[in-house]
């Protein structure tokens, strides 16, 4: 038997070969052996399980991951057969099998994997789910791999699992749920949201919150919006109208929604109706304001025994009147709102959340897996039970209901409960939301039982006095607990990290947090009742109290930005209403927010956003300019071809030449600023590369001297070699225009890693990055001029000494290849340029020469496609003198006809990128798709967003840049039907 990769018996011409050495034959038998350890190595080590099966159908081999992963050793599955009937025992499965593997084998090419998967049967019984990739080599054999899914499926059942019951339990909660986009626009409303308001989901989809939101409401809810965006919380009083007009109460919470680049891009909002519990607490309100009225009328009989409570009343009043002023100050400044949720299923508490916890004071080992009757109170515990049985019989009943707990210090907890049916661990299961309605319940029972001993005391005057003095001991703990709320309010402000302070109608201080206080560094006696004045410019303190009396004015919030002139940080302040018992505006309260790194990264946005702006207007004129400068070129080319140098235009013909290279080259720094694509990126070595660029440049200009300094080993980057040649000589010719009269440019190369805070303001990806810096010794540049150094068609040259492209087109090479570059620069002192690219874990790529100067005949047909019918005539020409028939199309559709009509003669297809109704790239798939053999060139002077990179990498066969002359494009089509 003939070993195989062993010395051949034929020379290559029919002659035998010289007979090899036993040296050579030794040093050849010893390279294979090191060759078939390494792939052994790689095989059995792999991760993969790996099956070799000859032609017949016989398996020859199977590595030992492919053992562990099924229990099944060669000697157990000596044949396909064996293997389909040991992994597939369902014979109806089996038959799907076994007719899909032997369609693929059929159909499939040699190399090209079809991956399957499948739920596969091992040795010991058990099931996994498998992804197969069979591959058909050129000896006939089969080469298959196996990969473990099983856990990968298993996540997304869970996943599915997951959204479907939060799905059930938004739909099945009573508050209002809903998320809405950047521009206030609802994309997702809850079933009890849409029915209370008289729409279908479908309708309040797309609809403005403005819609159903009362106009008072929006009113308020507006200026509160930039709040929602910087803080990401919001909660609110809100007056909802439904579609017949009647309005609902309540409180509304929202939390905004941002990307991952921290972008603001809508919210989602809870919003708990009050409406009835408004409409009985106005009904207690007047019977008990109609009760008080009528017992007044009869206290004038009881004036000498009640004389001494008139006193304590009146204490009790203005003790009141004191706590209720002071904790709406600092209820205006903190909100809360949550429910507690839990799982039921078989009777049991399968999940509690932590404010279900907090709500009846026990653990999770306290209550999980335990029958939930024994947290209800004894009185409630059957029918909860009946309602939990009903629910799961899927009975139709009643989802919202009171019902009472009990804590575990034995105290009872009123609440509010919310059920709904869902599906969890794959079994039915109740969802409960509960809402502590405890001290509702306290204060309506409070407020009935005032009502009722009122009425008694109007019907019975002689009892009157000893029910009035047991009233005021309830309203002795009544201020004891609003006191106890206000040490609680106070706690809160005075640890916030933004300032808060309290100012009167005159606009002196009445309070301020340390974090205010410290601003002044004084203590807290030699501020307070002093006015705002005293620390502030008389500007500041203008602005500061026109807000001020608008507040007093209006008894609304009002906010404005401003920037201190003690230390030039920027801040925004809210300020609100403080009202009293009657309603009326007693003070000011301030919450100032510092947003100086805020203002300073939105300054970077807008500019990031104005360069993006420019940069597509840039693509798009370089884009029309490089297929004029195409039609000119190629006409000057076919002229070229007629006449020798002795022709007297030849060398007006070579200056139009010249200036289409020059227009070009104008189009290529558009292009560069507007991030038009790469074309030929390879891992590259750039000190090698920055040394050949200083060479060419230090070539042309002996004044400046020119100082490198390499790093050692330096990371590959990934890279377009011309587009960074252009860069670096860019930024070498603006030294050398900022040193007149010669001077030192320094070049270095560093490692730099970035992390994950320095990465996010530039918007590039953390990780290690190649360091380019380049210092000159010249003028060096003010604040104001770097501000727009990077700006297109700025410059600081005289008229017709620059077009001002060259930074702004490095700026956009170097944001293409996923980087930043930077300057810093002092008056007098040179500048600085800093790039930074990312590092490539790729091998570096040799690069090639350059072709021979010369034309290339050829023969063949080529398919000509392009919308410009100047490129398509002078493209024509231009192929037809190299020696080509050519087909031509005007656009993507057309192409796609023509290409199916004469696709057995056409050996190569030139296709532009930028096309109307269909581009280059969905014409490429297509025509790949009719003809995978097909070879395409793509030919453009623009792509959109690295287009052309993306069709490269999918298998087109080469690419070259409009304008190019008939030399260029003969040995580029040379190229590709290599």
């Amino acid at each position: 038997m003939c070993e195989p990769f062993l010395f051949s018996c034929d020379g290559g011409d029919g002659m035998m070969a010289k007979k090899p050495t036993y040296e050579q034959l030794e040093h050849t038998v010893e390279a294979l052996r090191a060759s078939e350890e390494k792939y052994r190595i790689l095989v059995s080590e792999s991760p993969l399980g790996i099956v070799l099966i000859g032609k017949g159908g016989q398996y020859k081999y199977v590595n030992p991951k492919f053992t562990d992963m099924f229990g099944y050793t060669l000697e157990d599955i000596p044949t396909g057969r064996e293997w389909f009937t040991k992994a597939f025992p369902d014979p109806e499965l089996r038959d799907q099998v076994i007719s899909t593997w032997a369609d693929d084998l059929k159909e499939s090419k040699t190399g090209e994997v079809r991956p399957r998967t499948y739920s596969v049967v091992c040795k010991d019984g058990s099931e996994k789910v498998m992804r197969f990739r069979p591959v058909t080599l050129k000896s006939g054999e089969q080469f298959v791999t196996y990969e473990d899914v099983t856990d990968r499926q298993r996540a997304e059942e869970a996943l599915r699992e997951s959204e479907e019951m939060l799905r059930t339990f938004t739909d099945s909660v009573t508050d209002f749920f809903a998320v809405t986009d950047k521009d206030e626009n609802f994309i997702y409303v809850n079933k009890a949201m849409a029915d209370i308001l008289g729409y279908s989901k479908e309708e309040m989809t797309g609809m403005h919150i403005s819609a159903v939101i009362g106009e008072e409401s929006m009113a308020n809810f507006l200026p509160e919006v930039k709040e929602l965006v910087e803080n990401g919380r919001l909660g609110i009083d809100a007056t909802w109208v439904t579609k017949d007009g009647e309005k609902v109460h309540g409180e509304l919470n929202v939390n905004a929604i941002y990307d991952a680049h921290g972008n603001y891009m809508g919210s989602r909002g809870v919003f708990r109706n009050i409406t009835d519990r408004k409409q009985a607490e106005e009904a207690l309100r007047k019977a008990h304001d109609d009760l008080e009225q009528k017992v007044q009328e009869r206290t004038a009989e009881l004036i000498d025994v009640n004389e001494q409570l008139k006193v304590e009343i009146q204490e009790r009043k203005q003790a009141e009147q004191t706590a209720h002023e002071s904790e709406d100050k600092y209820r205006n400044l903190v909100e809360q709102a949550s429910e507690g949720i839990t799982i039921l299923q078989d009777g049991l508490i399968k999940y509690a959340n932590p404010r279900l916890l907090e709500l009846t004071g026990y653990g999770l080992e306290d209550i999980i897996g335990k029958p939930f009757p024994q947290y209800v109170h004894p009185d409630d515990a059957a029918e909860s039970v009946e309602k939990y049985n009903a629910w799961i019989e899927g009975k139709e009943m009643e989802s919202r209901y009171e019902r009472r707990l009990v804590h575990k210090n034995g105290t009872t907890i009123h609440t509010e409960a919310s059920i709904g049916l869902i599906t969890y661990q794959d079994k039915p299961a109740v969802l409960v939301s509960l809402r502590d309605i405890t001290e509702r319940k306290l204060t309506d029972e409070a407020m009935q039982e005032s009502v009722r001993r009122m009425q008694i005391a109007y019907d019975q005057s002689t009892v009157y006095a000893e029910e009035l003095k047991s009233e005021v001991v309830e309203r002795r703990r009544g201020e004891e607990a609003l006191r106890g709320s206000e040490e609680k309010y106070r706690s809160l402000v005075e640890s916030a990290e933004d300032s808060v302070y309290l100012v009167d109608v005159d606009s002196n201080y009445l309070f301020m947090n340390e974090k205010h206080l410290s601003r002044f560094g004084l203590p807290n006696n030699e501020v307070m009742d002093r006015p705002y004045g005293d620390f502030h410019s008389a500007e500041e303190t203008k602005a500061f109290t026109e807000k001020v009396d608008e507040v007093f004015k209006t008894s609304q919030s009002v906010w404005h930005e401003y920037r201190s002139q003690r230390d030039g940080r920027h801040f925004l302040r809210t300020l609100s209403p403080v009202k009293g018992t009657d309603g009326k505006t007693t003070a000011v309260t301030i919450v100032s927010k510092d947003i100086t790194e805020l203002k300073h990264l939105e300054t970077q946005l807008q500019q990031a956003q104005r360069m993006e702006a420019i940069g597509t207007l840039a693509g798009g004129i370089a884009h029309d300019f490089n297929n004029v400068l195409m039609a000119i070129q190629g006409h000057t080319s076919l002229i070229f071809s007629d006449i020798d140098t002795e022709h007297p235009h030849f060398e007006h013909l070579s200056g139009i030449e010249h200036t289409v290279q020059r227009g070009a080259s104008l189009a290529r720094q558009l292009l560069g600023f507007a991030r038009g694509g790469k074309y030929e990126v390879k891992s590259t070595d750039m000190n090698e590369l920055i040394e050949e660029t200083c060479k060419m440049f230090g070539r042309t200009k002996k004044e400046v001297e020119i100082h490198t300094k390499y790093q050692e080993d330096i990371w590959p980057a990934e890279v377009d070699r011309a587009q960074i040649e252009q860069v670096l000589l860019n930024l070498y010719v603006n030294a050398w225009q900022a040193m007149p009269h010669g001077g030192n440019l320094y070049v270095e190369t560093t490692h730099a890693v970035v992390d994950e805070n320095d990465a996010k303001p530039f918007g590039i990806e953390p990780g290690n990055y190649v360091k380019i810096s380049v210092t000159d010794t010249g003028v060096g540049m003010d604040k104001a001029t770097q501000q727009r150094i990077f700006d297109p068609f700025f410059t600081t040259k005289e008229m017709g000494r620059g077009t001002g492209l060259g930074l702004a087109s490095a700026y956009g090479i170097i944001k293409n290849h996923g980087g930043i570059i930077r300057v810093y620069s002092e008056e007098d002192e040179g500048s600085t340029f800093s790039i930074y690219l990312p590092a490539s874990e790729k091998q570096i790529e040799v690069a090639e020469g350059k072709p021979v100067d010369e034309v290339v005949k050829g023969t063949g047909t080529i398919l000509l496609v392009d919308d410009e019918n100047m490129v398509l005539g002078v493209g024509k020409e231009m192929l037809e003198r190299i020696g080509y028939s050519v087909l031509l199309a005007t656009s993507g559709i057309e192409a796609v006809q023509i290409h199916r009509k004469h696709k057995d003669e056409i050996d190569l297809v030139i296709l532009d990128m930028i096309m109307p109704d269909m581009d280059g790239g969905q014409t490429y798939d297509q025509i790949k798709e009719d003809s995978p053999k097909v070879k395409v060139l793509l030919a453009s002077g623009y792509s959109i967003n690295g287009k052309a990179t993306e069709i490269l990498e999918r298998g087109c066969n080469g690419f070259i840049q409009k304008p190019f002359n008939m030399k260029e494009l003969s040995r580029k089509i040379r190229d590709t039907l290599k």
